[in-house]
């Protein structure tokens, strides 16, 4: 029985995986307030229709049990008009789900179900229950709005722990931290947790995942706060990017991760946590400049680019500097005390009048040599690739507007990817990366930003497809998991 309703229940889990807020006052919002998991989609936005379809020749449909899950239903599951007509669903209407987990147990499960024949859902669920062994829980119907909800509990006490008569989940002010940010465009739906009772519950307080389209990507979301104080020491040392440095990003750039950290936030979480007393106690034996200062020389503007084309890995590592003087007397210093050890892997060049250093030794597997050296106010490493002034290439704001991601530019961490560094980074073996590869909902470009204020964490995501239909890119994901999920 568990096989046979695998494709019913990935339905149900594909949405977790890609999920946004509704419109204002939407479905999710207007749920009772104080449970623990919730769920709420737009099956016409998601492409229901278009993705049975697709799903009806993957893995998962042609070598599970069908004609088993057919005989239940009544109808062919992968026909979403059936799933309509079955329940007499409103095909502009949203759909959720609402999961009260108690104490220790699922307290009940509510479905709601856009439809305005109670006696069709009825009909429909009672059926499927009686074919379903084990099953001597409650099953009563409610109405709630437009919707018609099927609660499930295990017994008299747990169905009457729904009450739609109280506070809204909208009104709840911890989802309306996290909702704070909502996506714009065309909204697939949402899931909404409260970790607090939960093992979850110790690292974070609540996540709300989000997902939505538009005219050029598909757009993702991830909300959450942070209760580990761990989680949010680290947070406070990102900021937002004030774009004082000068980055460049070279002709055939495939990847790019730009980072902007808390100086004085770094300082104070080194000094707790010992490292910069270790530090300077080996640094005043060497004659080294103490942590406080060398933390001083830089900006906390970094910017990672690479290239993964023709066969070869390129990275070009750019550092915002504060102080590049005290940065260029500290190069050079490195070299002259590697030099008097007797270490003799760093040798020093001219780049066009810029004193520029080589490491011979290769430090990482497709480096090779490293070259760096101090152009205007920024420290430039490169691996795998000659250095250069970066001033000459793309500045970093013109490139990532001209690639459409639609996040913002701004945040403390912004990762872009093209296929060739996700090849490199899941390999070409990847089942994820060869489902999103092809003439139809590939992929063009993958970007990410995560920004943090307080013990409040975002994440954003941007699909960008190749046929600029993210409506397809979204069944091709779908339909991609459930082969992976379930072959």
């Amino acid at each position: 029985m568990k096989k046979s309703l695998a494709p019913l229940l990935f339905l149900s889990a594909a949405v977790l995986v890609l999920a946004s807020p509704p419109a204002a006052a939407g479905l999710l919002e207007s749920m009772p307030a104080g449970s623990d998991v919730y769920l709420a989609f737009d099956p016409g936005a998601v492409g229901m229709e278009r993705f049975l379809e697709a799903l009806a020749s993957s893995p998962v449909v042609r070598d599970g049990d069908m004609e088993q899950l057919r005989g239940i239903l009544g109808f062919d599951p992968m026909d979403w008009a059936s799933w309509t007509g079955a329940l007499a669903l409103d095909p502009e209407g949203e759909i959720g789900l609402q999961i009260d987990a108690g104490e220790f147990d699922v307290t009940f499960v509510a479905l709601y179900l856009p439809s305005s024949d109670p006696s069709a859902v009825d009909r429909f669920f009672h059926d499927v229950f009686d074919e379903a062994d084990g099953f001597h829980g409650i099953l009563e119907l409610r109405r709630s709005g437009d919707h018609t909800v099927v609660l499930i509990a295990e017994d008299p006490e747990g169905a009457a722990a729904f009450d739609p008569s109280g506070p809204s989940l909208g009104d709840d002010p911890e989802f309306e931290a996290l909702a704070g940010g909502d996506t714009d465009g065309n909204r697939l739906g949402a899931v909404y947790a409260d970790l607090s009772t939960v093992t979850a519950g110790e690292d974070l307080r609540s996540v709300l995942i989000t997902a939505s389209t538009d005219e050029e990507r598909l757009l993702l979301g991830l909300s959450a706060r942070a209760v580990d104080p761990d989680i949010a020491r680290l947070t406070a040392m990102l900021s937002p990017s004030p774009g004082n440095a000068s980055f460049g990003v070279p002709g055939g750039t495939d990847g790019t991760l730009r980072l902007c950290v808390d100086m004085a936030a770094l300082d104070s979480l080194l000094g707790e946590s010992g490292i910069t007393a270790e530090y300077d106690a080996e640094a005043a034996s060497l004659g080294l400049m103490p942590a406080g200062d060398l933390l001083g020389l830089f900006s906390g503007e970094t910017l990672l680019t690479l290239s993964a084309s023709g066969g070869g890995y390129a990275t070009i590592l750019q550092i915002g500097l504060e102080d590049p003087d005290g940065a260029e007397d500290l190069l050079r210093f490195v070299k002259t005390l590697m030099d008097g050890t007797g270490g003799g892997s760093i040798t020093g060049f001219d780049l066009a009048g810029t004193s520029c250093y080589r490491i011979d030794a290769p430090i990482l597997p497709w480096s090779g040599t490293i070259e760096y050296g101090i152009f205007g106010g920024t420290l430039v490493l490169a691996a795998g690739c000659s250095l250069r002034d970066p001033s000459g290439s793309e500045e970093y704001g013109d490139w990532i507007a001209d690639r459409g991601i639609g996040l913002e530019p701004d945040a403390a961490a912004l990762l872009t990817a093209t296929p060739g560094v996700l090849r490199w980074t899941l390999g070409n073996e990847s089942a994820l990366l060869r489902g999103l590869s092809g003439p139809a909902g590939s992929l063009d470009i993958v970007a990410a930003s995560l920004e943090a204020e307080g013990d409040l964490l975002s994440l954003r995501a941007s699909l960008v497809p190749t046929d600029g239909d993210p409506a397809r890119l979204v069944n091709r994901i779908l339909t991609v998991l459930a082969g992976i999920l379930f072959r």
